[in-house]
């Protein structure tokens, strides 16, 4: 999982695959189901773009997929650090959830 900052946002890249909006459905999956976040919205959600914010225990996510990027987790570059390791775990998990063709409910 690479991991970069673009537009003073902290990324995570979970799948660089365009062309696959399975990643993004999996990765929101695992975000309700095991993350289980306090807060989420996500809006369009198509095989050509969607985009989206959760929060968990007061950090705000943000996961987006589009043809352009694949699908990316994103949070404030200014996050403290123990938040930030925390997002690092679920980005992990997620990328895990995704690439090892786990089902969230395992």
């Amino acid at each position: 999982m690479k991991e970069y900052i673009f537009e003073n946002k902290i990324s995570f890249l979970i799948d660089e695959d365009g062309d696959s909006f399975e990643s993004f459905h999996k990765s929101l999956q695992f975000v309700q189901l095991k993350i289980k976040p306090e807060e989420y919205q996500f809006q369009n959600p198509f095989w050509n773009g969607s985009n989206g914010y959760f929060i968990k225990d007061n950090i705000a996510v943000y996961l987006e997929y589009s043809n352009w990027t694949g699908t990316v987790l994103r949070v404030d570059k200014n996050l403290d650090n123990i938040k930030l390791q925390k997002v690092r775990q679920w980005a992990e998990q997620i990328y895990k959830a995704v690439h090892e063709n786990e089902t969230p409910m395992e």
